[in-house]
């Protein structure tokens, strides 16, 4: 009777302060001198021992029967605590989202050089548009079949389909030494070769064609530093081999003709009898003796991901362009592109691609866009399990080791000379976080250690979610009867 008529006047009290606002403190202080009370053995309410049986001795109103938000579990407490403490330059942008819900954002829409993040725009247009199952497709073709006795009468035409991958042996072995930028995939231009020595070609009596027509002949963009094309692009052409750069390490100026100089070599390697090789268009006629294909969509971006090849994401916009509108060029690409921003969710506003890789200083993006175009990736589809990890691979190898999120967080990360981004995605406890974090500020990117506490910063803040505090404290209380 007695336990009865003290609920009730417990229960009653609640109501009373929950009605009166601030529930959460009162409880509080009510639950602590009800369990300090406990604590000290004369417990509210009493049950008779039993021997060996465990009887609660825990007051009905204690801290230790009060739910974890009142206790003070706020799951994102402590993520938007110290999500509040990275500083974020005016120029600068931060935005984080929690199961695609945006819980802190600063300067959001603020137009900022995205450099290699703009490349996770690329990605998502070509798995979207150009679609995740398709191949490049490269070959060797001819207006008549080899005779009987093995000679091809005319021209042998390498035909280029604007496969970023294709290489060369040689190009590969000396690509082995850096391990973030080493290619995983590729095409090889020796199988294309030995394809043609298999097909009974023995002789070619005319030149080596390289034709490259599927795209257009603009193999740089006008608004990249010359000085990046060579080390960080090549020429981007339908018919790019070995990254459209020479094997002394600079832009070749025609990517088709250097391409069928390449081939015509490995024929000649072959025991085949060639004539020269120069550029041209293969007739609309001329038959397939040989050809490569790469491997899928889904591969090739995973693979421009990974290492940020630059060359294969211009090679990519050129590509949407041919799909969209039947132009292999860059601004077609770039107006493919454009024409998803509003299928995604994205803001047009501050967003302004001038290239499909990031290179140009002149691209413009904002944080909001970037979040928007990664929350369209979730661990399992393409993009996201292609993304760097931290820690362990890619262009995050050497970032964040030995840390909370090591080999957990993965992100798209963008470096230019005024320029450090990180976009991407951290699993938590059931949960997913997705960030893009993109710093403008003179000289950031020139010497990558300068960047590594605030992505530390940063990476300890998302880890925190959600808060789980040590509820041990709060279980209830027992006496085991001698």
């Amino acid at each position: 009777m007695r336990r009865s008529y003290l609920l009730r006047r417990l229960l009653a009290a609640v109501m009373v302060l929950a009605v009166a606002g601030g529930p959460t403190v009162a409880l509080l202080k009510l639950a602590a001198r009800n369990d300090a009370t406990a604590r000290r053995g004369a417990p509210l309410v009493a049950l008779p021992a039993r021997a060996g049986i465990a009887h609660i001795a825990t007051p009905l109103l204690s801290v230790r029967r009060l739910p974890g938000l009142v206790a003070g579990a706020d799951p994102a407490r402590t993520l938007l605590e110290k999500l509040r403490q990275i500083d974020v330059g005016a120029t600068s942008c931060l935005a984080v989202a929690v199961d695609g819900v945006t819980v802190h954002a600063v300067n959001p829409a603020v137009p900022i050089v995205p450099a290699s993040n703009m490349k996770l725009l690329t990605a998502t247009a070509a798995l979207e548009l150009v679609k995740a199952d398709t191949r490049f497709h490269t070959s060797a073709r001819a207006e008549a079949p080899p005779d009987g006795d093995g000679v091809i009468g005319g021209d042998l035409y390498l035909v280029g389909g604007g496969d970023p991958l294709l290489s060369t042996q040689g190009f590969r072995d000396g690509r082995a030494a850096d391990p973030k930028h080493a290619p995983d995939k590729y095409t090889s231009l020796e199988e294309l070769a030995d394809k043609v020595l298999a097909a009974g070609v023995k002789r070619v009596a005319g030149s080596i064609v390289g034709d490259d027509s599927r795209y257009d002949t603009e193999y740089t963009r006008p608004a990249w530093n010359t000085s990046d094309v060579a080390s960080r692009a090549g020429a981007i052409s339908a018919l790019r081999v070995d990254g459209g750069v020479s094997t002394k390490g600079v832009t070749v100026n025609d990517p088709a003709s250097a391409a069928a100089g390449t081939f015509a070599q490995m024929l000649v390697e072959r025991g085949i009898a060639v004539g020269r090789a120069k550029a041209g268009q293969a007739p609309a006629g001329a038959g397939e003796i040989a050809a490569v294909d790469s491997v899928e969509m889904s591969e090739v971006v995973a693979e421009m991901l990974r290492s940020s090849d630059n060359g294969t994401a211009e090679m990519l916009v050129k590509e949407i362009g041919k799909v969209d509108n039947e132009q292999g060029s860059t601004d077609a690409g770039l107006n493919a592109l454009s024409k998803r921003f509003a299928d995604w969710g994205v803001a047009a506003e501050g967003v302004a691609p001038v290239d499909g890789s990031g290179l140009s200083e002149e691209n413009r993006l904002t944080c909001q866009a970037l979040l928007t175009v990664i929350e369209r990736s979730v661990p399992g589809t393409p993009i996201a399990d292609a993304l760097p990890r931290a820690g362990t691979s890619g262009t995050l190898a050497d970032l964040l080791k030995n840390s909370a999120v090591t080999d957990l967080l993965r992100a798209k990360t963008g470096s230019l000379s005024n320029v450090r981004a990180l976009t991407g995605m951290l699993p938590t406890k059931g949960h997913l976080v997705q960030f893009s974090y993109v710093i403008n500020e003179p000289g950031i990117g020139v010497t990558p250690a300068t960047v590594e506490p605030k992505w530390r910063r940063l990476a300890d803040a998302l880890i925190t979610f959600p808060f789980q505090p040590d509820l041990t404290p709060y279980q209830p209380l027992s006496i085991l009867a001698g």
